[in-house]
């Protein structure tokens, strides 16, 4: 009987044990446990209620963006001055193989932000950078009034200039933070506006070079200029060639109506030294003043390659500025005489410059400089760092207030030994002329902004050819980037046969006659304006006398022409004043 009593009791101590032994064994340490397969337990990132990410294929920024918003993969565009809209928030559901939440990640803290317009004293549009610096690349130009989303502090780049990094619709870039304002700027008011005419014919100036408070513009077909920037304390300059500078207090320029005058400029060479002697330049000054002569043409960069007190680094390293003349004061005095200045800039004849930096000069296959015929050194016209020796110095020499800057040697070597000179690139009848129109734009662009008339000497052969003669000058090319041209029609510089005439130098009125009618009608159409060079020497070519006679010859078939003036030529700057004396 006590035997069945206790068998209950026995029978669960026993199952009691069983089960704990089986916890225990050894065995259930290579017993799986049951889980999610490995690729489906890896999480990326932690949930989150942010927006959702653009697809893979749309760039978007770090920073919220005004005006744009991102909206999944959508890009929803707003106006500057809109509010933009706010992006669609969602929560991602969570991973239906996740089997538990992933562990907590470092959330980034987020950068200041604030609301910013673009504000210019001139309503002029201003330029986004891929860097905080004004020469990085422009990602894009941001008009006047556009809001952006800059962070709140400023940067400072090398020089400690302030620059704000801002968005601006799908682009973030750098502005600098003179050009931003937290204040909504005014709206643009009345922009100034008005035509340019001849004021003997009325009839439109077409292509006039209208300059208001540092915005410049040009004329329609109409004569007819605008600006986004009002009159206000503006000083307007407007330049046509053809015509006189005028200049005014825009304000007082009634309904922008601009009359100009005509203006053709008669003058005479006057060498680089003799304008630092002010007796020379005292009769030289006198003569123009009594006879049908209005101009000067002066030396500001000479043949050598020397240049008045410039402060051009390397003018000054290499030894090209001198001292003897202060140009600013020379023009000035020029200017109270009403004597209208032309400063002749020779360009690519240089051996100043090439001597001292060889590696901007044409060399020689044999060794060392290559020389022209009388042993002169040339600037390589291929060399941009040339170019930009020479456009650094025009500019300088624009601001000392000349009325026009005049291009001499703006083109390749033609005598001496060509076939061992060596340049930075093939010189051939296809590379020289795009390579001088390449540079004459280059310069224009440099020298526009500083309000002078720009022209440009060329050979006198180069008006018989249509093709490139080994200057590299080809008339149609160029010229638009100039508004005068000067043929150097110098008889004694022609061949035999030039034009017809068996001796140029014994047929002065018909040989010039002829190559102002070519000249003339290849550019018409344009803007451009003739104003030939003339002899004013004695014939060292065909030993024929030449003086008084043949002067008055040529200045006639020049007026008859009707080309916008005359310069004579006398390398010693001697003339006879008769040349000049009422009409020829």
């Amino acid at each position: 009987m006590p035997r069945r009593w206790l068998s209950p009791w026995i029978l669960c101590a026993l199952v009691l044990l069983s089960s704990a032994c089986s916890l225990s064994s050894p065995q259930s340490a290579t017993t799986p446990t049951v889980a999610a397969p490995a690729r489906e337990t890896t999480v990326s990132a932690p949930l989150s209620t942010a927006p959702p990410v653009a697809a893979a294929s749309t760039t978007v920024s770090e920073e919220p963006s005004a005006p744009t918003t991102t909206t999944g993969s959508t890009v929803i565009e707003a106006t500057p001055d809109a509010e933009p809209p706010q992006a669609v928030s969602a929560t991602p559901a969570p991973s239906a193989t996740a089997t538990s939440a992933p562990s907590p990640t470092a959330t980034p803290t987020p950068v200041p932000l604030k609301t910013m317009y673009v504000s210019t004293e001139g309503y002029v549009d201003v330029n986004l950078r891929a860097k905080p610096t004004t020469d990085s690349d422009i990602v894009l130009v941001m008009p006047y009034r556009a809001r952006v989303r800059a962070e709140a502090s400023p940067v400072q780049n090398s020089k400690g200039e302030d620059w704000y990094k801002v968005t601006y619709g799908s682009n973030t870039g750098y502005v600098f933070g003179a050009l931003l304002s937290e204040q909504r700027p005014r709206p643009v008011p009345p922009g100034m506006r008005g035509v340019v005419v001849d004021s003997g014919t009325g009839e439109p100036v077409v292509g006039a070079w209208v300059y208001l408070g540092g915005n410049i513009a040009r004329t329609d077909d109409a004569g007819r200029y605008k600006f986004r920037l009002p009159a206000g304390d503006n000083e307007l300059t407007v330049l046509a060639p053809g015509y006189a500078r005028f200049d005014a207090e825009a304000a007082k320029v009634a309904r922008g109506w601009v009359g100009l005058d005509r203006f053709d400029a008669r003058g005479v060479y006057m060498p680089f030294f003799q304008t630092a002697q002010p007796a020379a330049v005292e009769r030289m000054f006198d003569m123009i003043d009594s006879t049908a002569l209005n101009a000067i043409v002066i030396d500001v960069k000479s043949d050598e390659g020397l240049v008045w007190r410039s402060n051009v680094p390397m003018a000054r390293q290499i030894g090209a500025s001198v001292d003897y003349m202060d140009l600013r004061a020379f023009t000035e005095a020029a200017h109270k005489r009403r004597i209208y200045v032309i400063a002749r800039f020779t360009v690519f004849k240089d051996p100043k410059l090439a001597n001292a930096r060889p590696d901007l000069a044409i060399t020689s296959t044999e060794g060392g400089l290559w020389e022209d015929a009388p042993g002169v050194a040339y600037a390589d016209p291929f060399s941009m760092d040339a170019w930009r020796y020479l456009g650094d110095l025009a500019v300088e020499i624009a601001a000392q207030g000349v009325d026009e800057i005049q291009y001499d040697y703006v083109r390749f070597p033609v005598d001496g030994d060509l076939s061992t000179a060596r340049f930075d690139a093939p010189s051939t009848a296809e590379s020289r002329p795009q390579q001088i129109t390449a540079f004459v734009r280059y310069m224009e662009s440099r020298l526009r902004p500083s309000k002078v008339f720009i022209s440009a000497d060329i050979f006198g052969r180069v008006v018989f050819h249509p093709v490139d003669v080994d200057t590299g000058q080809i008339l149609e090319d160029f010229m638009q980037y100039v508004d005068y041209v000067s043929p150097m029609l110098y008889p004694s510089g022609f061949n035999r046969g030039s034009a017809g005439f068996d001796i140029p130098t014994q047929n002065s009125y018909g040989l010039i006659k002829e190559s102002l009618a070519l000249t003339n009608e290849r550019v018409k159409g344009t803007n451009t304006q003739v104003r030939p060079w003339l002899q004013s020497f004695a014939d060292y070519a065909f030993d024929q006398p030449y003086g008084l006679t043949q002067y008055l010859e040529q200045r006639r078939a020049a007026d008859e022409l009707n080309t916008s003036g005359w310069l004579y030529w006398n390398p010693s700057g001697s003339y006879d004043p008769r040349t000049f004396a009422g009409s020829p």
